[in-house]
């Protein structure tokens, strides 16, 4: 692995109670099994699937197609809560919809180019693009590694890549990622994350569980954490389709909550990737 990262404190740039806002939350557990599920107080009923979730997806025409992908997940805690961080992968490279190509290198950079990593090569206002080392994205890695970055405070000159991510994308192989996570200097490391509500009605009852945004993280050491959010959210595929009550601050939601677990969790949108 090349993740050449820092300590968090190293500035380098009935029911239970939910909360929304921003948090910092250290890593529990990475694609855990069941037993490592209980030993954190849950209750799963079968061993958790990491691989082959089949969905499906309208093309621009309008046309369904089925999809596969695998899950990285990150379970995500401090002393108030647990929840959970879920990053769908795949071994295909990432291609917007225009037909740019998604490009990545070893320092974490990546951009869209249509004409390929030459396009980068060539395009003096992309000097700022460390390109001896790019090549092409696969789905969701750039997701991954951002989330990596933040949580292992890595510096923004400094390597962020891994060595297994055709295993991570095409097997849900994390070991690479628990690896990282035992190693001490990072024991205490901590992502900031925006938490949110989502509410689930069935059968007339409603129930309320712990979110999280997966389109943007930052690091406790960053003191624009708020302003980087506020600009995510504001994007074209920024929106936090759960309740944060409308602010960044870390405050309990007001409502009686459910410990029940929904039967089907949500399927991922386009957006997503």
């Amino acid at each position: 692995m090349a993740v050449q990262g820092n300590n968090s404190a190293v500035e380098v740039s009935g029911g239970y109670t939910l909360y929304t806002g921003l948090a910092n939350l250290k890593v529990l557990a990475i694609n855990p099994n069941k037993e490592e599920l209980e030993a954190m107080g849950y209750k799963p009923k079968d061993e958790p699937v990491y691989t082959n979730i089949v969905f499906k997806q309208k093309d621009s025409e309008g046309n369904e197609t089925e999809q596969h992908r695998n899950k990285v997940v990150f379970y995500l805690g401090n002393d108030n809560l647990k929840v959970k961080y879920e990053i769908l992968v795949a071994p295909e490279f990432d291609i917007a919809g225009t037909g740019s190509q998604r490009i990545i290198n070893k320092f974490g950079q990546y951009t869209y180019s249509k004409t390929g990593i030459e396009g980068i090569i060539n395009n003096p206002k992309m000097s700022w693009f460390e390109a001896t080392s790019a090549r092409q994205a696969h789905i969701g890695e750039c997701q991954l590694i951002d989330f990596i970055k933040e949580w292992l405070n890595v510096a923004g000159d400094k390597e962020c890549s891994l060595d297994t991510i055709n295993d991570i994308c095409t097997n849900a192989n994390v070991q690479e990622l628990k690896n990282l996570k035992n190693i001490p200097d990072f024991a205490n490391n901590e992502a900031t994350l925006l938490l949110g509500v989502k509410e689930v009605e069935k059968e007339g009852k409603k129930s309320y569980y712990q979110t999280v945004y997966t389109k943007c993280v930052s690091r406790p050491t960053f003191k624009n954490s708020a302003a980087k959010f506020v600009k995510a959210l504001g994007e074209q595929y920024g929106e936090f389709k759960d309740d944060y009550q409308g602010s960044l601050n870390f405050q309990e939601y007001k409502v009686n909550v459910s410990t029940d677990t929904p039967d089907e969790e949500q399927k991922p949108k386009v957006s997503d990737f």
